[in-house]
């Protein structure tokens, strides 16, 4: 039974879950639809997968569904994104897209993730362009949620008895990708979002520009790793120490 004025010790995860769940649905709803970074060529993987075989990994781009995709984003005026005026002619391929000449299908990409996404879309079943491609953003908030629960998890067996280092390994692995890579996007918040984009540092709202190339996962387990070190060393110094007392401390017993 916790007493008046305790802070049970589960509320601080549920506190970021909660603060993470916000700012996903933010970029679900509120980010217009083909304006997240590489989301193109994510998602078109991902449809490339759901109308395979099972488990089959396709390795040619599909310049149709680039073609519908491209005309979607021309719908709702994704240019703007990358502060661009609208192509003219329109691009049939996304090579030719502003911006994102660098950009290709994820052919050579950990297929997990994708994989997952495209048992979505096979479940949803529907030829709707915008449907799936908000079930994807669904699906990709999901994830990040489960993620950010089991990385929680494993820190607790790890450290049992400080919920502290827990909560700072699930906080480093919800932001610092973010972080690194485009900082964090407040402008689209309503009412305050302009204020906070004005005011705030631009390392905050611009992030490093540093490239990241870990995934979830491969954040999992360089933070898995990382706190179990710290644990050995722990562990190394408390059983010198306690040796140290015992070696100097020894009583002798009297004679009689």
């Amino acid at each position: 039974m916790y007493t008046l004025g305790a802070t049970p010790k589960k509320v601080p995860i549920f506190l970021l879950l909660f603060f993470s769940f916000v700012l996903g649905c933010q970029y679900v709803f509120l980010t217009p639809p083909w304006q997240a970074p590489d989301e193109i060529t994510h998602y078109e993987y991902i449809d490339i997968l759901s109308r395979a075989k099972l488990f089959q990994i396709r390795h040619e781009s599909d310049y149709v569904l680039q073609r519908r995709i491209i005309n979607s984003m021309d719908r709702f005026n994704a240019w703007n994104y990358v502060f661009r005026e609208r192509p003219s002619p329109m691009p049939k391929k996304f090579w030719g897209l502003p911006l994102y000449g660098g950009s290709n299908t994820k052919l050579k990409r950990p297929p997990l993730y994708y994989i997952l996404g495209s048992f979505v879309l096979k479940i949803f079943g529907t030829d709707d362009l915008l449907l799936k491609h908000y079930s994807i953003r669904l699906f990709s908030l999901l994830l990040s949620l489960l993620t950010l629960f089991f990385v929680y998890k494993a820190a607790k067996i790890i450290f049992p008895d400080d919920p502290y280092l827990s909560l700072t390994a699930t906080c480093l692995v919800a932001f610092l990708p973010e972080f690194l890579i485009t900082g964090f996007k407040v402008h689209t918040l309503p009412g305050i979002g302009d204020f906070l984009n004005a005011n705030l540092p631009r390392w905050f709202t611009q992030g490093m520009n540093l490239d990241f190339y870990f995934g979830g996962t491969s954040v999992l387990i360089v933070v898995g790793v990382a706190m179990d070190t710290m644990q050995q060393i722990e562990a190394q110094l408390i059983m010198r120490h306690y040796d140290g007392f015992m070696r100097r401390g020894r009583l002798r017993g009297r004679r009689g």
